[in-house]
């Protein structure tokens, strides 16, 4: 994907994009796979896919998280993206 940004804004969107990494990074090192792999694999599954993709720790599997009946509420997760994200702007 070609940046759109450019400057101090197109670093501070691949630094929030980086930190978002994180999540499915430790996922798969707490299932014991190779996170860079797992990274890779389920950017391409969630292009080919769609975004409810994710990595079924149990199976090592790409799937979609709605039909095992995985599901984060949505004020919850947004709750933690937004006092995460204002932490990072109070930070900087």
């Amino acid at each position: 994907m070609l940046p759109t940004q450019k400057g101090r804004e197109q670093l501070a969107i691949e630094g929030f994009a980086d930190a978002l990494e994180v999540i499915p990074r430790v996922l798969a090192e707490n299932a014991g796979l190779d996170p860079i792999d797992e990274i890779l694999a389920l950017s391409a599954a969630q292009v080919e896919h769609g975004s409810w993709f994710g990595l079924d720790a149990m199976s090592g599997e790409k799937a979609d998280m709605s039909e095992l009946g995985i599901h984060d509420p949505l004020f919850v997760a947004r709750q933690a993206l937004t006092g995460a994200t204002e932490a990072a702007i109070t930070v900087l």
